[in-house]
């Protein structure tokens, strides 16, 4: 998530990033808008300070195992950073961590729409709506990715990369 505050990422594995990131560089480049980093947004607008949200992290990253997320539709909508989207499938998996999350982090907003986002903007709708249309013909759907780390992200800047999730010193024994 660009702009202000702190946001809880699942980074997604090489594979997706070199798939979408130039995607998200290019669409930024057509539509003017900024580039960022493929991700899924577990949770925006942490209620926490820098050093407690990379503690939180660290403690939640202990609980989370490697996700695999199924992105399956290209949709517009008129949030700036959820502007062309690629829509994750709402397993219990996914909506398991997004919950796990949600505890240290009490008070954040809950608006979960489980997604990767592809260009951040305001786009009227007889733009976006067609350049959705074609992201399903350009973008394999649905497209299968590994959530494999948690990220603190303040801004558009990296606050700190949590231990890896899935590796063999990290658990992911969820409650």
């Amino acid at each position: 998530m660009a702009g202000g505050g702190l946001s809880l990422w699942l980074a997604l594995d090489e594979a997706a990033q070199s798939r979408l990131d130039p995607l998200i560089a290019e669409l930024a480049a057509h539509l003017h808008g900024p580039g960022f980093r493929a991700h899924l947004t577990l949770l925006p607008r942490l209620n926490a300070t820098e050093g407690e949200a990379l503690a939180r992290a660290a403690e939640l990253a202990l609980r989370t195992p490697p996700l695999t997320l199924t992105l399956f539709r290209a949709v517009h909508t008129p949030a700036y950073y959820r502007c062309l989207i690629l829509e994750a499938q709402r397993t219990p998996e996914l909506l398991g961590a997004h919950q796990r999350a949600r505890r240290p982090f009490a008070g954040s907003p809950d608006d979960f729409l489980p997604h990767v986002s592809v260009a951040y903007g305001r786009l009227p709708a007889s733009i976006a709506d067609p350049r959705a249309r074609s992201l399903e013909q350009s973008v394999p759907l649905p497209l299968t990715v590994r959530a494999e780390r948690l990220e603190v992200w303040q801004g558009d800047a990296l606050v700190g990369e949590i231990a890896t999730v899935g590796l063999a010193n990290v658990q992911g024994n969820a409650p």
